[in-house]
């Protein structure tokens, strides 16, 4: 409903960039399709997507994202034939060997990310740009209590001065 609102109220017309999750535009369905729709005729010319992992149990297990590569590919294509540019958001350093994710090195599950984007890009015509940042889990977020709980991670806030980050055991 606020979509639909901005979209008639919006009167600057000038393209804009906006951020979204890949359920909320899945061309299946028929809200996603109208909130496609919606993005396009406000102006929205670009959007960012969180890929974060290219592991889908990564995503599944450690971010509680339900996102697989098949709904990743059907909204790349939707978004490709309407035009839209796309930036995809992607985190590197994610800890390994806890719970039940394979235990594999850290750069192997970074490569799978890479490999995805490049994977997209090949088969789609999107990301437009694909950036990625290291995992910093920060204190009182659910990948940090899995960080701390499994030893991949040490400190809190008050270790942190201006020129110290996190110290991640590797």
């Amino acid at each position: 409903n606020w979509l639909e609102e901005f979209t008639d109220k919006y009167n600057l017309k000038l393209p804009f960039h906006a951020n979204m999750r890949f359920e909320f535009i899945d061309p299946l369905k028929e809200k996603g399709r109208k909130r496609l729709e919606l993005l396009k005729r406000a102006g929205c010319d670009g959007l960012s997507l969180a890929i974060e992992s290219g592991d889908e149990t990564i995503r599944k297990e450690v971010l509680n994202r339900n996102t697989p590569e098949e709904l990743i590919f059907r909204v790349m294509y939707a978004l490709k034939e309407n035009n839209f540019m796309v930036r995809t958001y992607n985190m590197l350093g994610f800890p390994y060997g806890a719970t039940t994710i394979p235990t594999k090195m850290n750069l192997d599950a970074d490569l799978e990310t890479l490999e995805l984007n490049v994977k997209l890009k090949k088969e789609t015509g999107l990301p437009t740009f694909a950036w990625a940042s290291t995992l910093v889990p920060y204190p009182g977020t659910k990948i940090a209590e899995y960080c701390s709980k499994y030893g991949f991670y040490e400190g809190n806030l008050e270790d942190i001065s201006g020129d110290e980050t996190y110290r991640i055991n590797s």
